[in-house]
């Protein structure tokens, strides 16, 4: 063998070698990378369901003062059944806000130990408090109604 083989067979060698680090590095990178943008994602629901739970508590705050009257004039009693409609509303944005991140959970887009542990009471507390709200198959929170039934059957 002449020192040309030598040489081209020892840069073939270091080169099928950085091939084989780079693919290993490529490989942890890319499961680094999923597992940061299942964090993310999982903090996102976070973020939109207590947004969404504070504009709620915020209204019933705000209905609070209104409904504790003894008793209500005419205009009160519009007002209050303004502030009733607009709850509903917020009722509705609060499903959405958990439908949404049990959709993403369904998906995988989440770390689902983490969602699993922040979410399981809450979901059966709304699942059971607004019952009308889950009627099967006419529901809009399907996603909330899989999660649930799979976490509960």
């Amino acid at each position: 063998m002449t020192n040309y083989e030598i040489a081209t067979l020892v840069v073939s060698s270091i080169a099928i070698l950085l091939s084989i680090i780079a693919l290993f590095v490529g490989y942890f990178a890319n499961r680094s990378s999923k597992s940061q943008g299942k964090t993310s994602t999982l903090n996102n629901i976070f973020i939109n369901i207590d947004s969404a739970r504070a504009r709620m508590e915020d209204h019933i705050a705000q209905m609070a003062t209104l409904s504790s009257k003894q008793n209500l004039n005419e205009d009160e009693t519009k007002q209050l059944d303004i502030l009733n409609s607009i709850l509903d509303s917020k009722i509705e944005g609060l499903l959405n806000a958990y439908d949404d991140g049990c959709q993403r959970y369904l998906a995988k887009d989440v770390i689902e130990t983490t969602f699993r542990e922040k979410y399981i009471h809450s979901i059966k507390d709304l699942v059971e408090q607004y019952s009308e709200k889950f009627q099967y198959p006419v529901t809009r929170f399907k996603n909330i109604v899989t999660v649930y039934k799979d976490w509960y059957s």
